[in-house]
């Protein structure tokens, strides 16, 4: 008998709006990449050099694409059903959990292989110009095939452990693009990594992943179901794995505040007293605890591991920690006020539209700014190490300038979450569009550089000032790293990083008065 979640959820996903805007966005970014890296007038000898160029650059790009899309589809698989109260009557009914999980599973992949069968028909242009064969399609289809099966089990693994849609987003994006960048990489640097025998063998590596994971979730699921949230007061601390979070020890109590004992003080902003108290761990410790982890072993890693003369690296890593984290804490501020009822409530209150966001930001900037900072420590400290051997002064000048950059990055990202919170009435959505903004303007025009730099022959300095929108653009314009003057071609280097935060700090305070506008105008309509 056929899988009957396998064919419902195929046909809701393929007849849904988000997967027909997948594929546009899929097949014009890769159509994009090909028409600003088709040679124009070259000889054939060089053509064949620009092929494998643009063969690898596509590859990279369709890697990049199946990891920002992927969440979309598969950390909603049983989310999805926990929200809506469904999951327990799903579990009760006679289909196995076996068939329960890999309906999910392979409904949401399925979707996830026709982006990358889409993409194909792109790569063979290359055809067109030499210097590509089959054996290396072969290897990154194989490639493409066996990373997509993996990310969909992270999905389904995220969705599992989590409560909600917006835990399993952060989740398999959190464990997503580091995967995604050493994709990337491999792909651009290492000459074998197509290769139909290295496909084989990294496939069979990913397919033990997956395997493993889709094991645990049909094991958990043939456990009686226990989908409710606990606040943290009521969680145990031998029951948090990994790291323990307590609000009466140091650091914890930066983290997550003692609540206030009898009235509040006048002039408190109760929205703001509620968010820091009790609202961000509302739902028990686990979303933090995995971002806490996951972020501190990649701070240490990017401390020890990166090259210690190229500070801007390390400022990166923290400005994509930003981009990650802020959307998933900002973009379900509103809501989930709306998915519990309460929003209507919050509007009726004596509290003003203005109090109201500004408690809502201002807790989400804080929380955000003390756990950015327990992020730091390993990154400085590799910094402070290196410091010793410049010149005192610049050195502090520049680390100065860097950290404005992640505080505009934290203050834009936290403000599109806001917004999107309020257009959307669903968290879900809100998210994905949070995430799609914020990519779309700080990580997109690092794509555009890499391609434009590699395939035009615009001056870098001319290709980098137009990235006023992206922090990673505007850190590498911060004076004080090695090599910098040979990599921009000149002794000229563009401000980008000043523009960047004059553009950043316009755009907060355009988001945040578009926000006010909504909520006021729903204060009136109420």
């Amino acid at each position: 008998m056929a899988n009957a979640v396998f064919q419902r959820e195929l046909k809701l996903g393929l007849r849904s709006q988000k997967a027909f805007l997948a594929q546009v966005v899929f097949v014009t970014c890769l159509a994009l990449v090909v028409l600003l890296a088709w040679p124009k007038g070259e000889r054939v000898s060089i053509q064949e050099e620009l092929s494998r160029t643009l063969f690898k650059t596509l590859a990279a790009s369709m890697f990049t694409l199946i990891t920002l899309l992927s969440p979309v589809f598969v950390a909603a698989s049983l989310t999805s059903e926990k929200e809506a109260g469904t999951l327990e009557m799903l579990l009760v009914s006679p289909i196995p959990p076996g068939e329960i999980a890999s309906g999910k599973q392979f409904a949401s992949v399925l979707y996830l292989l026709l982006l990358v069968v889409t993409g194909l028909p792109v790569l063979g242009l290359c055809y067109f110009l030499g210097g590509v064969g089959g054996p290396e399609v072969l290897g990154l289809a194989l490639q493409l095939i066996g990373y997509t099966i993996l990310l969909g089990g992270i999905g389904l693994f995220a969705s599992y452990v989590c409560a909600r849609t917006h835990g399993a987003l952060v989740v398999t994006y959190l464990a997503g693009i580091p995967l995604g960048v050493g994709m990337v990489l491999l792909t651009l640097m290492n000459k074998t990594f197509l290769s139909p025998w290295t496909a084989l063998l990294m496939g069979s590596v990913e397919l033990v992943a997956f395997a493993v994971l889709f094991g645990w979730v049909v094991a958990g699921l043939a456990k009686p179901p226990s989908t409710a949230d606990r606040p943290a007061e009521e969680e145990k601390p031998q029951d948090q794995a990994f790291i323990q979070l307590q609000r009466n020890y140091f650091p914890d109590c930066f983290l997550w505040p003692e609540r206030p004992k009898g009235y509040l003080p006048d002039g408190t902003n109760p929205v703001y007293m509620k968010e820091v108290t009790c609202e961000i761990f509302g739902r028990g410790t686990g979303l933090v605890r995995t971002i806490l982890v996951g972020t501190l072993v990649l701070s240490c890693a990017a401390g020890f591991a990166l090259p210690s003369n190229y500070p801007h690296i390390f400022f990166g890593y923290l400005n994509l920690c930003v981009i990650l984290i802020a959307p998933a804490f900002a973009a379900n501020a509103f809501t989930q006020e709306r998915e519990r009822g309460t929003y209507d409530l919050l509007r009726t209150t004596l509290l003003t539209p203005g109090e109201i966001l500004g408690g809502k930001f201002f807790a989400i900037v804080r929380f955000l700014g003390v756990l950015l900072g327990f992020l730091m420590v390993p990154v400085v400290a590799a910094l402070l190490s290196i410091g010793s051997q410049r010149h005192l002064g610049e050195f502090l000048l520049g680390l100065g300038y860097n950290l404005l950059i992640v505080l505009a990055t934290l203050l834009v990202s936290t403000a599109t979450g806001l917004l999107m919170s309020l257009v959307f009435r669903r968290s879900a959505g809100a998210m994905i569009a949070a995430y799609a903004a914020v990519f779309l303007f700080g990580v997109a025009p690092v794509a555009a550089f890499a391609v434009l730099d590699q395939f035009t022959t615009i001056p870098t300095s001319e290709l980098v000032s137009w990235g006023v929108t992206s922090p990673f653009l505007g850190s590498i314009t911060i004076p004080g790293w090695e090599g910098q003057t040979d990599f921009f071609e000149s002794k000229t280097i563009p401000s980008v990083w000043f523009h960047y935060l004059v553009v950043s700090l316009l755009s907060t305070a355009a988001a945040l008065f578009q926000a006010w506008i909504r909520l006021a105008g729903d204060e009136r309509r109420g």
